[in-house]
Parts: C-alpha cells; structure tokens; sequence
C-alpha cells in the first residue's frame, strides 16, 4: 500500500482551489485514464469529506493511459498548459 501517513501534517487541510483544478482537470480526463494515488482515494471517499494533507497527496494527478487514448490525453493536457517533464529514473 502507500506510504504510512505523515504525522507533522495531521490536521493540515488541502486548499479547495488545489482540489477544484484538479476535479476540472479529470473531468476532461475521465473517460481516457485511470486515476490512481491520493486522487483515486478522493474518488473512494466518501462526498464531502475532509481533505487532510497526511491522509490524501493532491500535489500531482497520476493517471494511466493506454496506448489508443495517449495522443488524445497528451493534446487535452498540452491544450490545458501542462509539458512533458523527463524525470530521473
């Protein structure tokens, strides 16, 4: 399973405008991928509950694609703003 919860962030909130972009983001997105990580938790829980920072990571969306849907996927994010960014290995 994920990383155990960081207790120095216990009772820290994500921002709503963090969620809400992210939410607009995968609306456009829904049908495409498959959301995993701290994103796949906010799907899994409950309606309105309470995004706290050591419980769910909002910093980034991890999607997967599959091969039919990639140049579509790219086009939308690249159309949003996002670039591709090579990260090490």
């Amino acid at each position: 399973m994920g990383a155990p919860h960081n207790t120095k962030r216990y009772g820290e909130l994500w921002p709503e405008y963090r969620i809400q972009y992210g939410l607009e983001i995968l609306e456009q997105l829904k049908h495409k991928v498959i959301i995993s990580g701290g994103w796949a938790w906010h799907f899994m829980s409950e309606n309105g509950h309470t995004e706290y920072k050591h419980a769910h990571d909002h910093k980034d969306i991890d999607i997967f694609v599959t091969r039919e849907n990639v140049a579509e996927v790219v086009l939308l994010l690249h159309q949003e703003g996002f670039s591709k960014v090579w990260t090490p290995v």
